[in-house]
């Protein structure tokens, strides 16, 4: 991202408990700060005391120079992740791809599964699912799934398997025009389209029947997609587990 120096700080109940002044104060001392950028609701410190006026003062006493940045508007509402968490709580994955620029996406490196998805005839890869990671409502989505420089039409599943009685939540990429083997490589999901939520099947053939109206509707939509930028496209970030 063209930083230098990244200064990574745990936050314990010693730094939660430090007053504003003092952690400024720290920042201004130790990393020879000359400006801060903060958001317009910013607070910092103990009791949240270092709010936007609180280091206006600050910045004129020590003698750095505060940034206050406007929140991003977007069709008269904020842009904000607690409204990117909640549009990914429901499944619209659209929607956030529009407030981000960009399609959600999650990375892993694939894992062993249970070797369903072969005896049923669709072959998937299966990535953990991080308890930290903030995830799409369960069900099926279309998907781009990157690696390697290339991408794939995909039908991801993200939740359990309620057919089978699992609980282990995860994410299951079908790749529609790929038949390699991924165990322990690291791919990326940019999710495009909901397609439906998680559905429990009373027979194996059922879930079938319905996987392959799954396929064909996610080549539908992604064939609607517009081309996923380079940038976005097979760029390498942290596992999820």
């Amino acid at each position: 991202m063209g930083l230098d120096t990244l200064v990574g700080q745990p936050f314990t109940r010693q730094l939660a408990a430090t007053p504003a002044e003092a952690f400024v104060r720290e920042l201004y001392d130790g990393l020879r700060m000359r400006e801060l950028w903060v958001g317009a609701d910013f607070a910092m410190g103990r009791g949240r005391g270092g709010d936007s006026e609180t280091l206006a003062q600050l910045a004129d006493e020590m003698g750095f120079v505060l940034h206050t940045v406007a929140p991003f508007v977007l069709d008269g509402a904020v842009v904000s992740s607690t409204r990117v968490r909640t549009l990914l709580g429901e499944g619209r994955v659209a929607e956030v791809a529009r407030l981000l620029g960009r399609p959600y996406a999650v990375s892993g490196c694939v894992e062993v599964g249970q070797r369903r998805g072969r005896l049923l005839g669709f072959r998937t890869a299966n990535l953990p699912i991080s308890p930290e990671r903030a995830m799409p409502r369960r069900g099926v989505y279309a998907a781009w799934v990157a690696f390697e420089g290339h991408r794939y039409k995909a039908v991801v599943n993200v939740g359990t398997h309620p057919t089978f009685e699992e609980s282990r939540p995860q994410i299951e990429a079908h790749l529609m025009d790929y038949a390699g083997n991924l165990y322990g490589r690291d791919l990326r999901v940019h999710f495009i389209t909901f397609l439906r939520p998680e559905m429990r099947f009373e027979s194996a053939e059922a879930l079938i029947a319905q996987i392959k109206r799954d396929t064909v509707a996610g080549r539908a939509a992604l064939s609607q997609e517009p081309e996923t930028r380079p940038e976005h496209v097979g760029k390498p970030e942290s596992a999820l587990s």
